[in-house]
Parts: structure tokens; sequence; C-alpha cells
């Protein structure tokens, strides 16, 4: 069940806190449902102007709510104190039960006095893993495809743009949608990074072309690997592409995308039958 939490005063000189300094994600729960997971919380020492005491004292509550959903769900983490005192593998994590997919979930981070005053925020995020993926590596444009729903396009000569169906881009369908996340994103990708690593072009003053940002992405997923020296030995070819299939693989598990297709078929066929 939901933790209760005291509602907390306004404060309008709260520290805002960086969306890079939190680390939030959500997986499917054994029991059904959604669990979250939070860690690699990066909290100032001390809260500016706020007494030291007072700010190592005060709660750090999560709050969750989905669009279609009429509740508000609150859970308190634990003090700043805590937080700053646990080491780097300490990671928070409870059962939202109430929610019944990953997709939507906005969250709230605040930090709350014992009093109730609201000392620290960050307000209206999504978890890591429900943003949207694609706009992160790839710039994506609305198109008239017919009955195509979606086509890479290599025609500006700076890396690919991902052409959406004009219907299917306005109706935002792509953006969080499971199934397009389960069976189009990963070959997208698989696609462009295999045509990154043949034209692979090394940084040059500081400027990253388009190529070596997506194999920096399979590096990040698929591990170290020398693009240049393992492109100039034609027997190395089937190292790459392993690596490559490797680096997909993690990206795919990374974001549970099998999971989250099948929580969300799990959860279509459960409201249809009711």
């Amino acid at each position: 069940m939901a933790g209760s939490v005291k509602r907390a005063l306004n404060y309008t000189n709260r520290l805002r806190l960086r969306l890079s300094d939190v680390r939030l994600r959500t997986e499917p729960a054994v029991g059904g449902g959604v669990r979250m997971l939070l860690d690699n919380l990066k909290l100032p020492k001390h809260g500016g102007d706020i007494h030291g005491d007072l700010w190592l004292k005060s709660r750090i509550v999560v709050f969750a709510k989905q669009p279609k959903k009429d509740f508000l769900f609150s859970r308190a983490v634990c003090t700043v104190g805590e937080a700053l005192s646990n080491g780097p593998d300490w990671v928070f994590q409870c059962d939202l039960s109430e929610f019944d997919d990953l997709m939507g979930i906005r969250f709230n981070l605040r930090v709350v006095a014992p009093g109730g005053r609201l000392l620290a925020s960050l307000d209206e995020f999504r978890a890591e893993n429900d943003r949207n993926l694609v706009a992160e590596l790839l710039e994506t444009m609305p198109a008239d495809l017919g009955e195509e729903s979606w086509f890479l396009d290599w025609s500006r000569g700076n890396g690919p743009v991902l052409l959406i169906d004009r219907e299917i881009y306005e109706a935002g369908l792509f953006r969080n949608s499971p199934t397009f996340h389960a069976f189009v994103l990963p070959d997208v990708f698989r696609t462009i990074v295999n045509r990154a690593v043949v034209d692979f072009e090394a940084a040059i003053d500081g400027e990253e072309s388009w190529t070596t940002k997506w194999v920096g992405f399979a590096k990040t997923h698929g591990g170290g690997m020398d693009v240049e020296a393992a492109l100039a030995d034609e027997a190395r070819r089937t190292e790459i592409d392993e690596w490559i299939e490797k680096a997909i693989r993690q990206f795919s598990r990374k974001h549970s995308f099998k999971s989250r297709l099948i929580q969300s078929s799990q959860t279509d066929s459960y409201a249809e039958r009711n």
C-alpha cells in the first residue's frame, strides 16, 4: 500500500534538484504491478541557506501518479543524512502495486523538513526507462509514408533521420509505445550502428560526427572496441558483428522491451475481458 506522508507546505525558495542527479527506474514487479528503484541520488551536503541539521534530518519523499489513475502514491524513502551516508551500492526499491504498467508514470521527488516545509524538489519527471528513447539519439520527423510506419532517411549526409508516418507521429503512438520499442527500435538501431561502423570517423578537434555518436552508443552497451583497428582486419568482421549484436541485446535488456510489451499486452487483455 502507499505510504502515508504529511502534506508538505510550499516554500518558494526551495532548491531545484536536477534530473541528472536522480536515477529512478521502474520494472515489472514479480507479483504484478510496478517496482520502483531509486539509486545514485546526488544531494548537496547542505541545503544552501537551510540550517545544516534541519537539512540532514529532512525526509526524501517520492510521489507517483499515472494519468489514467485517480490515485497519488507517496513513499518516504529516508532522510537526507541517511542518503548522504549510504554507499554507492545503495538502492531503495518498493512496489507500486496500484499501477498496472510502467508507462506514463510521473514522479515528484521532494525533500521535506520535519515540520512539513518543502526544502527541495524535482517535479514532474519520468523514470529513466520511460523517457523518449528515440529522441535521445535520433532525430525524428513526420512524413507521408503510405502504409509504411517508418523509414530511415540517409539523404541529409549528417546521419540518419527516422521518418515516422504522419498519422502515427501526430498521434504520438511511437514515443512510448511498448510495441514500437520492442519490434522497431532494435532493428532501427542495429541498422544505424552497422552503417556507423562502416563509415566511422573519429572525432576531429572535439567535433563529434554522427558515426562517433553511434559507435559510442555501441561501446556503452556492448563494451569497448577499437573500431578502426577491427575494420582494418577483415578477419575481425565477425567480431564486430557479434559486438553490435551484444550492444543491441544489452540495450533491449536495459529498457525491458520484451517485459514491457508482454505486460502491456496482458493489461490490454484484462481490460477487454472486464
